[in-house]
């Protein structure tokens, strides 16, 4: 599914993609699997580990 606003803002560089994951490994993987789509336009990727990221939602559940 495409949506136009947000290839809008893809193509005016106002789009970021922020992923959070909790180990080194993963955070590897899911830049690996990004960057090897096919995007039409860059898209900017800021991957932040958080570790403690998985006791924050059990917190919150």
């Amino acid at each position: 599914m495409e949506v136009s606003e947000i290839r809008q803002l893809v193509s005016h560089d106002k789009f970021q993609l922020v992923v959070l994951t909790t180990t080194s490994s993963k955070a590897r993987l899911i830049r690996q699997a990004i960057e090897s789509m096919p995007w039409e336009h860059d898209i900017r990727l800021h991957l932040a580990m958080m570790p403690r990221l998985t006791l924050l939602q059990l917190r919150n559940a």
